[in-house]
């Protein structure tokens, strides 16, 4: 699965080159050179799939996912032995989280994955069965060159909620099952008239969003009011806010941009996504019409759903 190999960063190594051995050992050996390739790592790398496409093998499945990993091997890939080596360094990582963090991991990265899966099952079967997999157990909201999955539509609904809520303090009610249904047929709509490359925008962008409002609970009041401040003004910061943030960077603005740059420069690339994400499909953001006594969407496409 080379494709993985664009999202996961690990540390990479590699045995010497000795004659490949296709012999199974009492040990679960599967081949020792020219990289170690045990049974065991093909049930991890089965397992790290199957979190990271939300699926479940067949007994069938798994033993073509053990093929595909094997044919690396045996054509003596090394770039495809190099991303099954990354994504088991990256499965060690991965598992070691808290059930409620490796959702929010795999919710980030899974529309990127999809994008990635497209783009390396042009030329590597692996990826395409992959796809043929996730497809099977998940039926995107729309088919084509670029599908829309609804992981995506999800993805766009909640940071337009989370961008209103939290970062413009607006009152919004989350949407229930039935509207949420409709608001999957307009983005739908809408995603019909993007060209593939900010199809590829948005899903690239929506897995940047996941770990947002994780990360944002984990944030101190004063994190959360430099980032409300450079995203969406001032003029969103309550008077507390605004003081806090005013006397902050009048004291030690130079030392508030050392202690906090690292916090920004986890989450701005998300937010920065987050704004290129929505304003392609969402519009401008929510106001407050008094003649309908009610927030409405300008220019967007989900007005009728908060």
């Amino acid at each position: 699965m080379q494709s993985v190999k664009n999202i996961f960063i690990t540390v990479i190594f590699f045995l010497s080159w000795q004659s490949l051995q296709a012999q199974e050992l009492h040990e679960g050996v599967v081949y020792q050179s020219p990289v170690l390739l045990t049974n065991s790592m093909m049930e991890q790398h089965a397992l790290l799939v199957q979190k990271l496409l939300d699926v479940t093998y067949t007994p069938q499945q798994k033993e073509k996912h053990f093929r595909l990993i094997k044919d690396y091997w045996v054509r003596r890939d090394y770039n495809g032995m190099q991303n099954i080596t990354n994504n088991l360094q990256y499965a060690q990582q991965l598992f070691n989280y808290s059930e409620a963090e490796l959702q929010a991991i795999i919710k980030q990265i899974r529309s990127a994955l999809i994008i990635d899966l497209i783009e390396d099952g042009k030329k590597a079967e692996d990826s395409r069965w992959y796809l043929q997999t996730y497809f099977a157990a998940h039926p995107p909201l729309l088919t084509g060159e670029i599908p829309f999955i609804k992981e995506t539509a999800d993805a766009l609904l909640d940071c337009e909620f989370f961008i209103n809520r939290e970062l413009k303090g607006q009152k919004v009610i989350a949407l229930n099952k039935e509207q949420r249904e409709a608001a999957y047929k307009e983005l739908s709509a809408q995603w019909l008239k993007l060209d593939n490359e900010k199809k590829k925008i948005l899903m690239r962008g929506v897995s940047n969003m996941g770990l947002v409002e994780w990360r944002w609970t984990k944030m101190s009041y004063l994190d959360k009011v430099f980032v409300k401040a450079q995203y969406v003004g001032e003029k969103h910061l309550t008077p507390d806010e605004r003081n806090a943030y005013q006397k902050a960077i009048a004291q030690t603005n130079a030392q508030m941009q050392q202690l906090h740059g690292q916090q920004w420069g986890l989450i701005q690339n998300e937010l920065n996504f987050m704004k290129q994400s929505t304003d392609i499909i969402m519009g401008r953001g929510i106001r407050w019409d008094p003649s309908r006594n009610r927030y409405v969407q300008d220019g967007g496409i989900v007005t009728e759903y908060w």
